[in-house]
């Protein structure tokens, strides 16, 4: 698209937390801008992020978004929709 961007990231998650295993997927990323706008979903690259994490493991892969030319990143949200408490 015109004025737009594709970002990449290469991201690593590990599991430290929860006893069941961690689904990790590209779509579930969010990245949110210096002014507060929210990209979400993330694109799919050649190594996208896509697993399935036990405990004490790691995965690691790519992540995409299509952004604004003049958008300044600032955080890479992941959810992971577990409870948090473990």
């Amino acid at each position: 698209e015109k004025n737009k961007i594709l970002l990449y990231f290469e991201v690593k998650i590990t599991n430290n937390k929860f006893e069941e295993e961690l689904t990790v997927s590209y779509y579930k990323f969010k990245l949110v801008s210096s002014d507060g706008e929210t990209f979400g979903g993330g694109f799919q690259s050649n190594d996208y992020l896509n697993n399935e994490i036990e405990k004490g493991n790691s995965a690691r892969g790519g992540i995409s978004f299509l952004i604004h030319k003049d958008t300044v990143p600032k955080t890479l949200v992941y959810h992971t929709g577990l409870d948090s408490r473990g």
